[in-house]
């Protein structure tokens, strides 16, 4: 969906910034790391000299996140072609011509979006229609997940909701109210099993004692484990 080729930039510290190059029809220039590689996103017809000198002012930034010993899984943009995992399930993300638009669906081990034949690609809104739909299924396992394991637990939450949350995997409220980080849905199955656990046993107890985690360990044997990969 997008024209891309590679390149480098030279900091005056000596330090080589190896970059790939994505470009698109978009507004802006902007950075986006993933994968441990620095994916530089232009207009088509940005100046190549002028976005160099904008990664040289966001290089103590590039490396910061270069540096950071955990891979995040959360993706910061989507391609065609590029493949998600949601909840341990693989997904190749692919575009389907066609002559009438349909919603970006799930089908098969894809998540297939509509391209109108013989349109222009746009690789900023092909992006924000897979985010979205990615969202959209995220949302989707975590409830069936709480729904299964409510059932297997006994311990049932007032309300549920699905959201992206700063500095937690959850959190329970003193009504019974269960909140669930969407991302998380980005790690293995086995990471969501734990947070809603974890959250569904603040239910019967509202603070981290050691009945708490006994009660964790019943459900979730190996939560140790599992937490430190989400830390």
């Amino acid at each position: 969906m997008a024209v891309q080729g590679e390149g480098k930039i030279l900091l005056d510290n000596g330090i080589t910034i190896p970059y790939i190059l994505d470009r698109g029809n978009r507004k802006n220039m902007y950075i986006v790391i993933r994968g441990g590689r620095v994916i530089l996103k232009l207009p088509y017809g940005a100046d190549i000299a002028k976005a160099e000198d904008f990664m040289r002012g966001k290089a103590d930034w590039i490396l910061s996140k270069l540096s950071q010993p955990k891979d995040d899984p959360v993706p910061d943009s989507y391609n065609d072609g590029d493949v998600i995992s949601l909840a341990g399930r693989r997904y190749r993300i692919e575009t389907v011509e066609s002559r009438t638009y349909f919603q970006p669906r799930f089908t098969d081990g894809k998540l297939e979006i509509a391209v109108m034949s013989g349109a222009q690609p746009d690789g900023e809104r092909f992006s924000q229609l897979a985010q979205k739909a990615v969202i959209q299924k995220a949302v989707e396992i975590i409830f069936e997940r709480m729904r299964e394991l409510s059932s297997l637990t006994g311990l049932i939450p007032k309300k549920v909701t699905v959201k992206r949350l700063t500095g937690s995997w959850g959190n329970c409220s003193s009504l019974g109210n269960i909140s669930i980080n969407v991302n998380v849905v980005f790690y293995p199955a086995e990471c969501l099993d734990y947070v809603i656990i974890h959250e569904l046993c603040h239910l019967r107890h509202m603070d981290h004692s050691k009945d708490f985690w006994r009660l964790v360990e019943s459900f979730c044997p190996d939560w140790k484990r599992i937490r430190a990969i989400l830390r």
